[in-house]
């Protein structure tokens, strides 16, 4: 059990690796949505045979959109469930953006984890805490 939990890659994303779909984004009191934000690493988690034969089973995101285990339609982690994000920012860069990125990233992919509870039948579970990290060069 423990090897398939520690089965684990770190996926490099690309800058393209945003929220997708919008309807997974958090909005303001106002009802203004934020804008979706990037993240260009992630930690991703191998699935076990168990996740990988779900993975079909899964609803599309949207109509007409791949299905996925994150809040993201970027082929390169549609199957393999996002477990840490990162954000690096480089030594001009503004820490404040790092975290708002972050922030709206985690808010879409818990909303995300959320509904595929519902899917499930887990409506109940409590979502778990979702690491990130925010790294200055």
């Amino acid at each position: 059990m423990y090897n398939s939990f520690l089965n684990f890659r770190l996926s490099l994303s690309s800058t393209t690796a945003k929220v997708h779909p919008k309807s997974l984004l958090p909005s303001w009191r106002s009802g203004a949505g934020l804008r979706s934000k990037l993240v260009d690493f992630a930690i991703t988690l191998k699935p076990d045979p168990l996740l990988k034969h779900s993975y079909p089973n899964l609803e599309p995101l949207e109509e007409g959109l791949a299905r996925s285990f994150n809040s993201t339609c970027l082929n390169t982690v549609l199957q393999e469930p996002i477990a840490i994000s990162i954000e690096p920012k480089t030594e001009d860069g503004h820490n404040n953006e790092a975290i708002m990125q972050l922030f709206t990233w985690s808010i879409a992919h818990l909303e995300r984890l959320r509904i595929l509870m519902q899917e499930s039948g887990l409506e109940d579970a409590v979502l778990p805490a979702l690491p990130l990290l925010s790294v200055n060069e």
